[in-house]
């Protein structure tokens, strides 16, 4: 057996590299093994060491970003596949293109790498490490920034899936956790393939030992929290093709405010739906606000994920007028009246807008909400106010795999993640999400409030702690009494 792992390593390299990147996705949420991402990146390594040119180095960046981001991202297909009649044609795109795409920013910095690596000089092993690291983690930092950017499964993910080493992102930021992640990752990598085994076991163990002494630390040392509010979170679990039926969406809000009338017998104050929880203006439905003042005490609050429109051209003639549709979030005082509005500004790529969209539009393309001229996006990161001063950030959907502004994070009470992942049906999908909101909590300082249409909703404190959960799949409430915490 081991002569033939041996003679796959040397025949077969290019297989050996795709496959070393295949595993990683392990080492992510749900599962979170460690020793998988040690394994993958020995096996990158050792291959790139091996590169006679920048072409050599460029193709084992990329078979090797290939292999993560096709099984990592393989649930992608599954939102194609709610209106598989439609979009059928963009399975290969979502299963193959996407993968081959976001494997350049990987290949990239490998080849530049290359580059330098014949000045640096090829026995000079710790620059060479430090090098690459290096430029793997402005990859991943262009790869989050880029084309409004894609930042799901960084390497700094690694770490993000474990309490307490993810509270190292406090002093590092999410992309420096990426640079440190990274290090820890390819120096014992470069030990081990010297055959100073030992020395390479010391240092990636000793490397977790303080990291995660670091998190330890800081959880038994943490500031003062306040008992808040009575948070009541709405799971309605409405599979995606139902949200898209025009003759289910009375039966979906029906079934949202009987929730959430349990959630009023509850006491809860505020009451969270997920995004597009009601597929269609409710803002401009004089009905929805009634309901609301039917069920809802006074003093409550309600806090929605909804699809919203404004005017940009008066109806001339015969022409009808022009909108701009937005994916946002709305407050929504118990009396029935609508307080607050903050927008989505990270909008999804093919799924709320389309690259290029004027001219693919042309050809009959639509993005996956099938919204027509899709989605515009937010221009700032705005704050929902309710009257009883607790301030929120909303975080739609995918914006919570991205880092926080935190000048913004530092005026805000609470962060708010409303998302539907029923587009991923039951795969790693949610989990992966989950995982890096939970980020962002402990990036903040500040306690999240996650409400998923399918799951995964929970409440996590402060320190990324989970204080409760519901699960993928459910459907029903789930309240928490909310800590809120003092600014550090």
């Amino acid at each position: 057996m081991y002569r033939q792992i041996k003679s796959l390593f040397h025949h077969k390299p290019g297989w050996v590299v795709f496959a070393s990147g295949a595993i990683l996705p392990l080492s992510f949420a749900p599962f979170n093994f460690l020793p998988i991402a040690c394994l993958s990146y020995y096996v990158f390594w050792t291959h790139i060491m091996r590169a006679q040119t920048w072409h050599n180095a460029f193709v084992t960046g990329w078979l090797f970003g290939f292999g993560q981001f096709v099984f990592g991202l393989y649930w992608i297909s599954n939102a194609v596949l709610v209106e598989a009649d439609t979009f059928w044609w963009l399975v290969p795109f979502a299963l193959f293109g996407f993968p081959a795409f976001l494997a350049i920013f990987i290949a990239l910095p490998s080849a530049l790498w290359f580059g330098l690596r014949e000045k640096i000089g090829p026995n000079r092993y710790w620059l060479n490490v430090v090098c690459l690291a290096g430029l793997l983690a402005l990859g991943e930092f262009a790869r989050g920034t880029v084309l409004t950017g894609f930042p799901w499964n960084n390497i700094a993910m690694t770490w993000g899936g474990w309490l307490w080493l993810s509270q190292n992102i406090i002093w590092s930021g999410f992309y420096g956790l990426s640079f440190v992640v990274l290090l820890w990752l390819i120096a014992p990598a470069c030990l081990w393939a010297q055959g100073r085994r030992m020395q390479a076991i010391s240092l990636s163990s000793g490397v977790l030992l303080i990291a995660t002494s670091f998190g330890v630390w800081r959880i038994e040392t943490e500031p003062e929290i306040t008992k808040g509010p009575r948070v009541a979170i709405v799971q309605p679990h409405v599979e995606q093709d139902r949200k898209l039926r025009q003759q289910d969406r009375q039966d979906i809000l029906q079934e949202l405010l009987s929730l959430t009338a349990q959630a009023v017998q509850a006491k809860a104050d505020y009451i969270i739906w997920p995004e597009t929880a009601v597929p269609y203006l409710i803002d401009e439905d004089p009905n929805f606000g009634r309901l609301l003042d039917v069920i809802m005490p006074d003093a409550s609050v309600l806090i929605t994920g909804a699809i919203r429109r404004q005017k940009t051209i008066e109806a001339i003639g015969d022409a009808a007028p022009l909108y701009d549709y937005y994916n946002s979030a709305q407050l929504w005082s118990g009396v029935g009246s609508l307080r607050d509005v903050s927008d989505k500004k990270h909008l999804v790529p093919f799924g709320e807008y389309l690259p290029f969209q004027e001219y693919l539009e042309r050809f009959g393309f639509q993005q996956l909400t099938r919204q027509r001229g899709g989605f515009t996006p937010g221009t700032k990161e705005s704050v929902l106010a309710s009257d009883t001063g607790i301030k929120f950030m909303p975080l739609i959907c995918y914006e919570a795999i991205f880092p926080l502004n935190n000048e913004a994070s530092s005026k805000i009470d609470v962060l708010l993640n409303l998302t539907n992942d029923a587009w991923f049906g039951i795969s790693v999908g949610p989990y992966q999400h989950l995982a890096q909101a939970r980020l962002r909590a402990i990036e903040a300082k500040r306690p999240l409030i996650r409400a998923a249409n399918t799951g995964v909703s929970i409440v996590f404190d402060h320190m990324g702690r989970e204080l409760d959960r519901m699960g993928l799949g459910q459907k029903g409430i789930l309240i928490v009494t909310l800590p809120l915490a003092k600014p550090e």
